[in-house]
């Protein structure tokens, strides 16, 4: 009962009204789940008492009321972000001015500015987000925001319901889009994109989103996340190598102080020819695209032999980029799969080997015994491993908290860890061997792409490794998770990462054929949104460069592509107008004769109409002399002038005027 009672209420709140507060909560939506539980909370209730206040059941507050919740919304906002610039506290105070704007909602002018502002706000949603279901998101929000703005610029038709009424609305807004929408893509496409931009964004505006950091610290994580979401895609020039030598190098780590690792800000910067020599197979090319992470870090394969445009190669092998990554980033990149790299000539080999005094004494004891047994270095490294193979160590995400020495508890305490604690026990263990050895961090493996053929990697790939130095065979790479038993491994995402892609497939097949239609919808979806990152969010100055040399364009210079864009945008409005023309003409030859019916009508009465006189003003004369003609002459003297001059009239309106017209049959006095 209580349900239909307020069912009922609701259907009382005026249709403009309905449709804004709608439209209202569509934008404010998506920030309100990023926003602090606070300003939630002010908004929801904000927005209940306008609700309320359409039912007759609150009054608006005062203006005294209203500046205290706009001060005491300002000082929160600062308490909470300590600024009031920025993406996250300028989109909150946003969202938290639009929604105060809804309790002084009392002319058409305020309704107005709700809207216009609720068209920036939308804009400041791709400041977080710019990925394809956020763009589909918010083109279904401005699609409401332009019915609103019809529906309180339009008076609904005599005898038509409100549901016809925001319906037909809907529709129309849906045909403006679609019109708008040739505009839209010439704009996009021909506008001139500067290499830089025009304006720098907040410092805030990057969020970082890789699953890596810049600095390493095992056994402070007693959970790891497995995190779905994609760094970055690759397609290969060829068959892409197999799946256990797919090491996406990333940030290297080389200090350590006994807790943490952390990257050599002194690293050098190699050459080409620093490079030479020390290749053993054939290069393998790709082209990797990179999600945005707000670091200077490039990801290519060991060993990269080419480094792309704007980047540099660290005598640490790591790629680093000019500028931080903050939108989707594409390059292309050689790597060598099988090499020798030795390079000592650059490298300080002591800053390989330091330790801290006092580091793991148990783990220091374990190895000098294992040093006095094997002398040579290579068949030490194997003992170590042979330890992990054959010990009772487990590979966990969900590892026990390390509290002291994290090396000799994960050792000889817990033996369980995920990737980075194996790395960087093994490398301890190394450099109390006075083997030099370093930890890097990066991604492995990834998945083929049957659509787009692209390698996806994501952010749950993220994995660390250890490379040490050999006398007469260099750097080497060493994974000491991959030597942990399969039967030891308690993630099934990891367990996948270790096998062949024939193994995957076998795997995938047996979990039955929903799982597999899920996992080819998963790919089609990413199929598509990698088309929209490489053509929309990643359509740069270099991709409308090359967009143009596709058309036959090329040594196109900025005023070429400006009068290119003026030329096409006058004939696109050109088209527009004629279309506009002959719609208006198809209308008013029906309503032009109907209405010269009409007037043949009151000309038998004794009206003729003026030539000088309009139809309002020859509609009042004839009311004026005759009262019992009066109602049905204003009435279709209104709807002449509504499919004559409204910028959008219905066939249904039409209609009804022709058949007033047709029933209109006034007598003579």
């Amino acid at each position: 009962m209580i349900k239909y009672l307020f069912q009922s209420r609701l259907t009382r709140i005026p249709a403009d009204i309905g449709l804004l507060l709608f439209s209202t909560i569509l934008v404010c939506l998506p920030h309100l789940l990023r926003l602090p539980i606070w300003t939630v909370i002010l908004c929801v209730s904000v927005i209940g008492w306008r609700v309320l206040y359409e039912l007759k059941q609150v009054p608006l507050p005062g203006k005294y009321l209203r500046l205290s919740i706009l001060l005491g919304s300002l000082a929160g906002l600062f308490i909470s972000y300590s600024t009031l610039i920025g993406r996250h506290a300028g989109s909150a105070m946003l969202v938290i001015m639009l929604c105060l704007k809804l309790l002084e909602l009392n002319k058409k002018r305020d309704a107005l500015v709700i809207i216009y502002i609720s068209f920036f706000i939308i804009i400041t949603g791709f400041l977080f987000d710019q990925s394809l279901y956020t763009g589909a998101y918010m083109v279904l929000v401005v699609w409401a925001l332009i019915t609103t703005m019809i529906t309180y610029n339009h008076y609904a038709t005599k005898g038509t319901s409100v549901q016809a009424t925001i319906a037909r609305h809907f529709k129309l807004a849906f045909i403006l889009m679609a019109q708008a929408a040739p505009l839209m893509l010439l704009l996009f496409f021909l506008f001139p994109r500067l290499p830089n931009p025009l304006w720098g964004l907040p410092a805030d505006a990057h969020g970082g989103q890789t699953g890596l950091s810049d600095t390493l610290e095992p056994g402070r994580i007693s959970k790891l996340s497995d995190n779905p979401e994609v760094a970055f895609r690759v397609l290969f020039k060829g068959s892409p190598p197999a799946q256990n030598k797919l090491y996406w190098r990333g940030p290297v780590f080389t200090n350590y102080d006994g807790v943490r690792w952390q990257t050599d800000k002194n690293s050098l910067s190699l050459t080409r020819l620093d490079l030479d020599n020390q290749v053993v197979s054939n290069p393998v090319n790709y082209q990797l695209t990179l999600e945005p992470h707000n670091q200077r870090w490039l990801f290519a394969l060991d060993i990269p032999t080419t480094v792309p445009e704007r980047a540099i190669l660290t005598n640490e092998l790591q790629l680093l980029n000019s500028k931080p990554i903050r939108s989707v980033y594409r390059y292309s990149v050689s790597s060598a799969l099988d090499y020798q790299y030795d390079m000592t000539s650059v490298l300080n080999i002591e800053s390989a080997l330091s330790l801290p005094t006092n580091t793991a004494p148990k783990t220091r004891q374990f190895v000098n015994k294992l040093r006095s047994k094997f002398k040579n270095d290579g068949v030490l490294v194997s003992a170590v491993l042979d330890h992990f193979r054959q010990q009772e160590f487990y590979y966990s995400r969900n590892p026990p908290r390390l509290y002291a020495d994290h090396t000799d508890e994960f050792l000889f305490d817990t033996r369980k860890g995920y990737c980075e604690q194996y790395a960087s026990a093994f490398a301890v263990m190394m450099r109390m061997a006075r083997i030099p050895a370093r930890i890097v961090t990066g991604y492995h493996g990834g998945e083929i792409n049957p659509f787009s053929k692209n390698l996806i990697v994501r952010q749950s790939d993220a994995h660390s490794w250890v490379e040490i130095w050999l006398s007469k065979r260099g750097w080497l790479r060493i994974d000491p998770t991959s030597v942990i038993p399969d039967h030891r491994v308690e993630n099934t995402t990891d367990l996948l990462q270790r096998q062949s892609r024939e193994q995957q497939a076998k795997f995938l097949l047996e979990k039955g054929w929903a799982s597999n239609s899920i996992r080819q919808l998963r790919f089609a979806l990413d199929s598509i949104h990698s088309h929209w990152n490489s053509w929309i969010v990643g359509y740069d100055h270099q991709r409308q460069t090359n967009f143009f040399s596709l058309l036959g364009f090329s040594n196109f210079s900025m005023l070429h592509v400006g009068l290119l864009m003026a030329a096409s945008i006058s004939l696109a409005f050109f088209i527009i107008g004629l279309l506009l023309f002959r719609q208006r003409k198809t209308i008013d030859q029906p309503v032009l004769k109907a209405y010269e019916k009409f007037c043949k009508k009151l000309v038998r009465c004794g009206f003729e109409k003026k030539p000088y006189e309009t139809a309002t003003d020859f509609a009042q004369r004839v009311a004026l002399k005759r009262q019992d003609l009066k109602q049905d002459v204003l009435h279709i003297n209104s709807l002449y002038n509504q499919l004559r001059y409204a910028s959008a009239p219905s066939r249904e309106l039409l209609l009804n005027f022709k058949t007033l017209v047709q029933k209109f049959r006034p007598t003579q006095r």
